[in-house]
């Protein structure tokens, strides 16, 4: 089973402060290369949620494995992870895992965020060895309810929990460290159901359960969710993002998470972060046309992080308050960016008193 150790490196993955190196820079400099990236292999699916963001893109689109690979060795030199997601359902692109072993051999960390139905189309030997963390979106405790969800037959329930528990099984035959966990995005009208979802999650012998409110819902379930916690050992764990089921408030004017990380479409489209996939307003450039760097010091990329937060179709997960526009609603946001803020306005002042940062 997966140490504590492991678990922790997955938890903190998108932890900036582990790289002082880019922090320091970006302090210096206003501008670093990026730590983490998301991908999308493709933006097909073979589940059909009615509420998925991935609605809003071309449901065609797909990346091929050259051009996977032209992305990776542009982006491998100062990249710490990459995530395979979607879109779409990642597996369903036949040359996912190729690129995924690519990226690994390039010195990448990997992460894949899948529905959990195709693994029965690949070497899960092989996808245990090269991801550090596998993460299964499972959405519903009960057969009707997935099926509802994603618009599939309910035998697509219990086949997607049965190749959870045969990766398990893999990864216990393999020795492998590969963290899995089971996801699953809360609604008001679910909320009996996490403690039964933490007790299957760990039956299956995943590492964790993962709950995640849906983007449009205001429910706070961190009582329900501290239930569940008592399930917590070694060998098993109930996380959540704590921070979004929350309510609280914080002077917050730019997400300069985004300085650290973007995230590529299925059709090569360059957008700040995995909420504004797909926008009109938040497209900065296409890496398939564009080389990376020209991109990412481009006078379109610096208007779209300054710009973001104030545009309208920002999405739920960056919005205004209506009734005082200098504050945002942090329950929506990675808190990376409040700390980022935080020192963005203790350089800002320290300039302007004219002091040196090195003399403070």
């Amino acid at each position: 089973m997966v140490n504590g150790a492991k678990m922790q490196s997955y938890l903190a993955r998108n932890n900036i402060f582990a790289h002082p190196e880019r922090l320091e820079e970006w302090i210096r400099r206003g501008i670093t290369y990026p730590i983490t990236a998301e991908i999308d292999p493709s933006n097909k699916c073979n589940h059909y949620c009615p509420k998925c963001s991935g609605n809003r893109t071309d449901p065609n689109a797909e990346l091929s494995l050259d051009y996977m690979k032209g992305i990776i060795d542009e982006t491998s030199p100062f990249l710490k992870d990459m995530v395979f997601t979607g879109g779409g359902e990642p597996l369903i692109n036949k040359d996912t895992p190729k690129a995924i072993s690519y990226a690994k051999e390039k010195g990448i960390e990997i992460g894949l965020i899948t529905n959990g139905s195709l693994f029965d189309r690949y070497d899960t030997e092989k996808l245990l060895s090269d991801c550090s963390w596998i993460r299964v979106s499972i959405e519903g405790l009960y057969s009707k309810h997935y099926a509802m969800r994603t618009n599939t037959d309910e035998r697509e329930y219990f086949r997607v929990w049965d190749n959870v528990k045969r990766l398990v099984e893999t990864r216990k035959r393999k020795g492998s460290d590969c963290v899995i966990g089971i996801a699953y995005l809360t609604e008001e009208e679910n909320t009996d159901q996490l403690m039964g979802f933490s007790l299957r999650s760990r039956e299956a012998g995943a590492d964790y359960a993962q709950f995640r409110p849906f983007h449009h819902s205001e429910t706070n379930l961190l009582k329900e969710i501290e239930e569940c916690k008592s399930l917590d050992s070694d060998e098993f764990s109930v996380i959540a993002s704590e921070e979004k089921y929350r309510n609280e408030k914080f002077d917050y004017e730019r997400a300069f998470a985004d300085e650290f990380r973007f995230v590529i479409s299925a059709n090569g489209g360059v957008y700040p972060c995995c909420y504004t996939r797909g926008l009109e307003d938040f497209y900065i450039d296409n890496i398939l046309l564009a080389g990376f760097e020209r991109i990412w010091e481009s006078k379109r990329r610096e208007e779209v992080s300054e710009n973001k937060l104030k545009t309208k179709s920002c999405p739920e997960m960056c919005y205004k308050d209506p009734l005082n526009q200098k504050l945002w609603e942090i329950h929506r946001m990675d808190p990376i960016n409040q700390k980022l803020w935080e020192i963005h306005r203790i350089i800002k002042e320290v300039k302007k008193e004219g002091k040196h940062l090195n003399f403070i």
